[in-house]
């Protein structure tokens, strides 16, 4: 499984300010985020996800976080985990541009073949935190 780190330049831009004056945050369970975002993710990816944000030990050493954390993702009210949707984008545009694979903007609403009809290297669940084996 390849692991990105993404550069610290995009976590100092797009660290969450406490006391900013921004507008209210769009937050969502872990469930209706997948719902709502069904045509690139699934319950199950986002929850591997979340799982990898944190830097974690193995046999081989020390794994980093995705880096979900540093761009304020996850937020947890109590046992809750709820995703921020502005900061989780984000975090997927740093992600990819840290990889060098840059996606269509999220906004247009597609995920398929660019404006320049060539298809990208890997879909959005498959780049981060999926592994099959591959």
């Amino acid at each position: 499984m390849m692991h990105t780190k993404i550069p610290q330049q995009f976590i100092e831009t797009n660290k969450v300010s406490i006391g900013s004056s921004a507008p209210p945050r769009r937050l969502f369970m872990l469930k209706r985020f997948a719902e709502r975002h069904s045509n690139f993710t699934t319950l199950s990816a986002l929850t591997n996800q979340v799982f990898k944000a944190k830097s974690r030990h193995s046999s081989k050493g020390e794994i980093a976080g995705n880096g979900m954390l540093e761009f304020g993702v996850i937020v947890r009210i109590g046992r809750k985990i709820v995703i921020d949707e502005d900061a989780y984008f984000s975090w997927l545009d740093a992600l990819q541009k840290s990889m060098g694979t840059m996606m269509p903007n999220h906004s247009h609403g597609t995920t398929g073949s660019g404006s320049d009809g060539i298809k990208p290297k890997a879909t959005l669940t498959g780049a981060i935190g999926r592994d099959h084996g591959e």
